[in-house]
């Protein structure tokens, strides 16, 4: 989100004015942001459209623009070199999420993806119908920037409906995330400077109290929000127990220090991230999510296990290693209540301990 409003601050800079500085931090930003998420290519997309309908497009016969291009390709291209090293491995992850559901056409997609970003913005919207001097025709900006602003704003976001609609793919809701960084800024161009000259102490009130309220309803979602849908939410999870009944359990056979976790992606991954030496983590489902590791490696190095019961995914190398005599091997299962959600059942997960010969406690 930063990065995203970033990168269209540094752009209206750097039109506006003209400077390297504005250039060159515009371009370390574009590639950082790439590097962040592969969705800011939609908002260079936009800002590369906008200056070829404005007469921005003169801006390409200079070269400041194309040293910021080549500023971005620098910074991204030890990604790019990554991918090619490993089979365009994000790709194939993609491609394999979207064979998980449904790949017929639904126009109802689009609209589910529009209907949620109403419903984000529904609380802005009830404040700005309270204020009866709001005018979409008389923006608080000079005409330039009223363009700008409205289709960098907006454009990027719409677009993201309009290839749905067109090609039925499911978008989800969360990537528009950063994609409505401007729409505050245009909702508040929409009142009058003297509004705010008149009203100014009110605002500063009415400011006070809604954020008091956000934070409150907010506490109140991660404190009891569980509870009320009987589901523990992601913070809910209990991940300082998990990772050290696995550190325990690990330390109790092997005297080595624990290489790798796998098993259910989520608790792998939980469980990994709270330990001390940081363990690597082999992803299931498939080998190619994980390049960075090997049978040889596992073989070496063993594994630890773990899923929730009943929810065994596919593990790779499993079948090998299970069959390895050099391999000590242990099972069990723990129960885990949820502290935030106390009536739910509990947590059961259930793990297998891959100790290679060498490591095994004497």
């Amino acid at each position: 989100m930063p990065v995203w409003a970033a990168l269209i601050y540094y752009f209206y800079l750097a039109t506006k004015y003209n400077k390297w500085k504005d250039w060159i931090i515009f371009g370390v930003l574009s590639g950082i942001g790439m590097l962040t998420k592969y969705s800011v290519a939609f908002l260079i997309f936009t800002i590369v459209l906008f200056s070829f309908i404005t007469s921005y497009r003169l801006m390409w016969l200079t070269v400041k623009p194309w040293v910021s291009i080549f500023i971005a390709l620098i910074i991204f291209s030890p990604h790019v070199w990554w991918l090619y090293q490993h089979d365009w491995l994000t790709f194939t992850y993609i491609q394999a999420r979207s064979n998980e559901v449904d790949n017929s056409y639904n126009p109802f997609v689009a609209f589910k993806y529009l209907l949620a970003q109403f419903t984000n913005f529904l609380p802005l919207i009830i404040i700005l119908l309270c204020n009866k001097s709001l005018s979409i025709h008389k923006l608080n900006i000079n005409q330039n920037d009223k363009f700008f602003i409205l289709f960098i704003g907006l454009f990027p976001g719409v677009m993201l409906f309009i290839i749905s609609l067109l090609t039925g793919v499911n978008i989800k809701d969360m990537w528009a995330s950063p994609m409505w960084s401007l729409v505050a800024l245009i909702f508040i161009a929409m009142i009058p400077d003297q509004v705010f000259q008149q009203r100014k102490r009110g605002l500063l009130k009415g400011l006070m109290i809604w954020l008091g309220v956000i934070t409150i309803v907010m506490a109140s979602y991660v404190q009891f929000g569980g509870q009320l849908r009987n589901k523990p939410s992601r913070m809910d999870w209990p991940q300082q127990e998990i990772s050290l009944n696995v550190q325990k359990q690990w330390d109790a056979l092997s005297d080595c220090q624990m290489d790798n976790l796998t098993g259910d992606n989520w608790l792998a991954i939980l469980a990994a991230t709270k330990m001390q030496n940081l363990p690597s983590v082999m992803m299931s489902t498939s080998e190619a999510y994980s390049p960075w590791m090997s049978l040889a490696r596992l073989e070496q190095k063993g594994t630890f296990v773990l899923w929730e019961k009943g929810k065994k995914p596919f593990i790779p190398y499993l079948t090998e290693i299970q069959s390895n005599k050099d391999m000590q091997i242990q099972q069990g299962e723990w129960t885990i209540y949820w502290d935030k959600v106390p009536h739910k059942e509990p947590l059961i997960i259930q793990w297998q301990m891959f100790v290679p010969k060498q490591c095994v406690k004497s």
